[in-house]
């Protein structure tokens, strides 16, 4: 049995050859000899006709069946494959395909902005790179930029797009339920408990696995200022990354070790700084905002003054925010002059939100970072080299 896509074995045996589905699985049907696979997979397929739609984990991976000509995929969407008579059963075993590559690029630091869901186009720009085996050994991002890095850490090619574009239009993903609910607008029960344990499960063996140092920044309400995490495990990483993505006003601040923390981009939205500190000479940036860019006068800050009224320092970081993320623009650029930054920004966009939802604009915004990455991969790996 050997290990493909599943366009390919579709398209081999005549089931709908658009069906798409874009990251790797075994591909296997329930015939004589089929207990072999797994010694309770008899019983596995019994369970699964007698319930139907049946998803449950096993060693990291996620079964679902097809039943009926209808096979749920991710738990967001479904398409036919299979037949009553001849169905066909998906495994999603990213522990069983997902082999961890060392990191090859060793000189320069992958730095990763936020912005909520302009992210999209770091997604795009990080999967180009795991097609062409572009492996950064130092990794920091910020809020949004954080999150997508994680499945660029695990090399699971697809994942960060998924994760946002197929979910996006869910009503525990964002909006004024989640804020009543779980007094954040993004759906943090879905996005760092649900998701990455059930829906699209994170690969942690693999995150632990790798050997490539990431970072991600959170600020700190006592203090005000960025702190750069570090986490190594399962227990700890996805904790920081919410942390890292939580923003002000919109979300409950992530205590880490009894101190709470906030959106890394009040303290560091960009944080090449750290990255050269770190002992780097070069950085390579992924910014989500257009070359013109400059970030205006922070606004409600009588609000934030409010609301934060116990953490003098944090508002003080909320209130100049715009000047700190303006002065490292100049400093990245003074960087792009001396040959030590490189830098890949989206093209202006017009109508695009932060808070984006339309799956429609937020695949065409990753399809844009993997095209600009692509344009740009000759010239990158001779800045890295």
């Amino acid at each position: 049995m050997r290990r493909a896509y599943v366009r390919d074995i579709l398209d081999g045996v005549g089931y709908f050859p658009d069906f798409r589905l874009d990251r790797p699985v075994l591909v296997f049907q329930p015939v004589k000899g089929f207990g072999m696979f797994h010694r309770d997979s008899l019983q596995l397929v019994q369970k699964i006709f007698k319930i139907g739609d049946l998803r449950f984990d096993y060693r990291d991976a996620v079964i679902h069946s097809v039943h009926g000509g209808i096979v749920y995929t991710h738990g967001a969407e479904f398409q036919s494959v299979g037949t009553e008579e001849q169905p066909l059963f998906l495994w999603y075993a990213r522990s069983m395909t997902n082999e961890i590559k060392e990191a090859n690029v060793l000189g320069a630091a992958l730095v990763l902005e936020g912005g909520g869901m302009r992210g999209l186009y770091t997604a795009g720009v990080l999967d180009c790179f795991l097609d062409r085996d572009i492996l950064f050994r130092d990794i920091i991002g910020v809020s949004a930029g954080a999150s997508h890095a994680l499945s660029y850490v695990s090399r699971q090619r697809g994942r960060a797009r998924r994760v946002n574009v197929d979910y996006c239009r869910r009503r525990d993903y964002m909006g004024l339920g989640c804020l009543i609910r779980e007094g954040s607008l993004f759906g943090m029960d879905l996005l760092f408990r649900k998701i990455p344990f059930s829906f699209d499960p994170y690969d942690f063996a693999a995150f632990e696995k790798n050997s490539a140092g990431y970072q991600a920044v959170a600020t700190s309400l006592t203090s005000g200022t960025a702190h750069y995490f570090n986490p190594r495990s399962r227990e700890t990483v996805l904790a920081v990354a919410q942390a890292s993505c939580s923003l002000p006003l919109v979300s409950r601040p992530v205590f880490i070790d009894g101190e709470p923390f906030l959106d890394g981009g009040i303290g560091d939205s960009i944080p090449v700084g750290k990255a050269l500190a770190d002992g780097q000479p070069k950085a390579v940036i992924i910014l989500t905002q257009p070359k013109a860019y400059r970030k205006g006068p922070t606004r409600h800050t009588s609000a934030f003054r409010l609301m934060y009224r116990r953490y003098p320092e944090f508002v003080r970081a909320l209130e100049t925010r715009n000047e700190s993320y303006n002065e490292t623009l100049d400093y990245i650029d003074q960087l792009e002059t001396e040959g030590r930054a490189f830098v890949i920004r989206p093209k202006p966009q017009t109508g695009l939100r932060r808070l984006e939802r339309d799956p429609a604009v937020l695949d065409g915004l990753y399809r844009s970072g993997y095209a600009d990455a692509t344009e740009i991969l000759a010239s990158l790996e001779a800045f890295v080299s």
